[in-house]
């Protein structure tokens, strides 16, 4: 009976471990991530970034607001506003056209 316990919790711990590798194709490419940009400060857009094209909001973060502006050239960039500080994130994002 003990032998068979030992056993059962070995087949466990291996069953377990093997459902701790990492799935194939989950390697994510930091390559294809958005381009993160910084803003000069905290009040201010750059005017190349073009005009206001959208405002966005999630009903889980409902201070928090994504500003989306789009630029001449068709790029798009992502700016958050926090309502609560009243002041942009200075990390942003950028999508840009090829």
């Amino acid at each position: 009976m003990k032998r068979s316990m030992v056993f059962l919790a070995v087949v466990a711990l291996m069953a377990a471990l093997a459902g701790c590798a990492p799935l194939p194709g989950s390697n994510l490419d930091e390559t294809d991530s958005l381009l993160v940009l910084q803003l000069p400060d905290t009040r201010t857009i750059p005017a190349e970034w073009g005009s206001l094209a959208a405002v966005s909001n999630s009903s889980k973060f409902p201070d928090v607001f994504q500003l989306w502006f789009e630029n001449e050239a068709g790029e798009i960039y992502l700016v958050v506003f926090d309502n609560k500080t009243r002041s942009l994130l200075t990390s942003s994002r950028a999508i840009a056209r090829q």
